[in-house]
């Protein structure tokens, strides 16, 4: 009979199908024997093999009953019904170079028994690998499996929106995390970029392997400045209204010079190593915090002394959630705003948020819910801490280029204030500014929901370059 063939993405999903077959045989007709060929001499150390224990022995949920392990080129009893020939890949088949397949796997697929074989298009390295040249002339037949036949190409696998959950128990499991769960505005943008990196990254916990580099960790960076700025604009801050230029100068002098004891400290913290890349380092994160405070105390004189940092790493929901409104109901949300200024005559504030990535926001991502982040911080300050206060807007602050073009502002409030770059399109009539409001959170609502359905598919499009879970979403992990 003619050998049917299934081709994997991974060695995983090889063994899954086979498992799968195996149940599917055994149920239309219990009793049924079925062998797995394997290869001579299992040190050859074959994915198949690792998993293979758990379909022969295993454990409850994963054995199969009268399945048998033979060996490739030994006699087949006659009580063996069904054959699966896994990883007939190049190796182990063929051996020494053959391109033929040998006379005791001829003679075997003409035998009256059912043949099922299968292969991954890469092994556990993520490496990829190629069918048998003994396959060449066979009749592979598609099965639910299949990914691709014809090629160990991976960019011509199909795309397959996965994983999704949905047997009862992993909801019921998933709805109880989330029931208790407190959302960040990271965490629900992560899911809106891609649900499998959310799925990955805060619902499986898992964590990239760092590679050990002589390099500051861009994490430890940026978590560095920020509490640098913190310690900058808490201190000077008091200080910055109503001040003349050579007050300003001033200020910069000893600002400058409280980041430079600040950051020795945390030198010794956070246990840098002294080297020539790190003073490297260390000298250009003083030097743009040094000239981004210059630039704020520029603002601040051209916004007429009003708008005065007055709140910083200011954190909510950490013991009690704040229950964001939406239309599918209240969403848990807690985060940390990075500075908060407020016109303390006029009761109006505005959300900042300092990046020290490059990637940059546009206002139509605002205006589509894609940017739920300062959105989000707007609101929770609004509803919790600034009460009688009103919102001007929320700005992404870039400390590597010192812009603030990103965000959005009321257009008004824009001009009065200075809170923007000459060149920013971040400036909204207050209809745009409603609409904002309005589509975060229709898509806040749209994203939990999509969550607890246990919906977490793959993008259909490439995976960005920075995802740090991109070399396992298209193995179908």
């Amino acid at each position: 009979m003619p050998l049917k063939l299934t081709a994997y993405p991974t060695p995983f999903l090889e063994y899954r199908g086979i498992l799968t077959l195996c149940r599917k045989l055994k149920k239309e007709r219990p009793g049924r024997k079925i062998g797995i060929i394997l290869p001579d001499g299992e040190e050859r150390n074959l994915p198949p093999h690792r998993w293979l224990p758990a379909i022969l022995k295993g454990n409850r949920q994963e054995a199969v009953e009268d399945l048998s392990s033979l060996t490739f080129g030994q006699p087949v009893p006659e009580e063996i019904e069904v054959i699966l020939f896994p990883s007939l890949t190049t190796p182990p088949y063929p051996k020494d170079k053959e391109k033929t397949s040998p006379p005791w796997f001829q003679e075997l697929l003409q035998s009256n028994r059912e043949f099922y074989g299968s292969y991954p298009l890469m092994d556990s390295l993520g490496r990829e690998v190629e069918k048998s040249p003994w396959l060449e002339g066979g009749s592979p037949k598609e099965s639910e499996f299949e990914s691709h036949l014809e090629s160990p190409d991976l960019t011509k696998i199909p795309f397959h929106p996965g994983p999704n959950l949905r047997s009862p128990k992993a909801l019921a499991l998933l709805k109880g995390e989330l029931d208790q769960h407190h959302f960040s505005a990271t965490e629900l943008e992560s899911y809106q970029n891609s649900p499998f990196q959310h799925f990955a990254k805060y619902l499986l916990k898992l964590k990239p392997v760092k590679e050990r580099t002589p390099e500051l960790d861009p994490g430890v960076q940026g978590k560095l400045i920020h509490h640098l700025l913190e310690v900058l604009f808490s201190k000077m801050g008091p200080e910055m209204k109503g001040t003349s230029q050579e007050k300003n100068d001033d200020l910069a002098v000893r600002g400058i010079k409280l980041v430079c004891e600040e950051l020795n400290r945390q030198e010794k913290e956070l246990g840098l190593r002294r080297s020539q890349l790190w003073e490297h380092r260390k000298r250009r994160i003083l030097r743009a915090i040094e000239t981004f405070f210059k630039e704020e105390l520029v603002r601040l004189q051209e916004g007429n002394q009003r708008l005065i940092p007055n709140h910083f790493e200011w954190r909510f929901g950490q013991k009690e959630p704040y229950l964001f409104p939406t239309e599918g109901g209240a969403v848990p949300l807690t985060g940390v705003v990075d500075r908060i200024d407020i016109d303390l005559e006029k009761k109006r504030f505005l959300v900042l948020d300092y990046k020290t990535g490059s990637k940059t926001v546009s206002l139509r991502e605002f205006e589509a819910g894609r940017a739920l982040q300062l959105p989000l911080y707007v609101a929770a300050v609004s509803s919790l801490l600034l009460k009688d206060h009103q919102p001007i807007g929320g700005v992404l602050c870039r400390l590597h280029d010192l812009t603030r073009k990103e965000g959005f502002v009321k257009i008004e409030d824009s001009e009065k204030y200075h809170c923007l770059d000459s060149r920013s399109q971040a400036a909204v009539s207050e209809q745009e500014w409603e609409g904002i409001l309005i589509k975060t959170a229709k898509t806040v609502s749209k994203i939990v929901a999509g969550m607890k359905k246990g919906d977490f598919p793959q993008q259909a499009e490439e995976c960005e370059e920075f995802c740090e879970f991109r070399d396992i979403c298209r193995c179908g992990t």
